[in-house]
């Protein structure tokens, strides 16, 4: 990170950093103010943990299971089972049915939040004279076609 906003400082234009789960939001109007952002990156920590459960579903995994795609459906109840040996192929897949709804939507919450604090950065940054830059760290988030945004 530090090797990035080092080359992208030598340009003139403003940049922001913004790292919301380290509460980190900076401008610097390069080239001069790009060492200002150096120290803050080594506040940027990873904070995402994913939930230890005998029922692990990935955010895009949920996605797709809400849209009934059968062979995700399928992975994800043969996973359950595996992990599960009690359960049924039927009960595993009404669990990972059950189970997507809540990881899809903190899924959608993510992505939605950071979406928006990036059209927020985009319209600061777009009043700005010169280049602009956002460099945005997030934890990721899964896309989907349906995407309004």
């Amino acid at each position: 990170m530090k090797g990035l906003l080092t080359t992208v400082g030598r340009r003139s234009g403003s940049l922001m950093l913004v790292s919301p789960a380290s509460k980190i939001s900076l401008l610097a109007v390069l080239p001069t103010g790009a060492a200002s952002l150096l120290p803050p990156v080594d506040r940027i920590v990873g904070t995402r943990v994913e939930e230890r459960t005998n029922f692990p579903v990935a955010d895009a995994e949920a996605l797709a299971i809400l849209k009934r795609d059968n062979p995700t459906i399928a992975r994800v109840a043969a996973r359950f089972v595996t992990l599960n040996p009690e359960l049924s192929k039927d009960q595993a897949e009404t669990i990972a049915i059950e189970r997507v709804v809540q990881v899809a939507h903190d899924a959608v919450v993510r992505r939605d939040t950071m979406y928006d604090g990036a059209i927020v950065c985009l319209d600061w940054l777009g009043g700005r004279p010169g280049r602009h830059s956002l460099i945005a760290v997030s934890a990721g988030f899964p896309t989907d076609e349906t995407d309004s945004k």
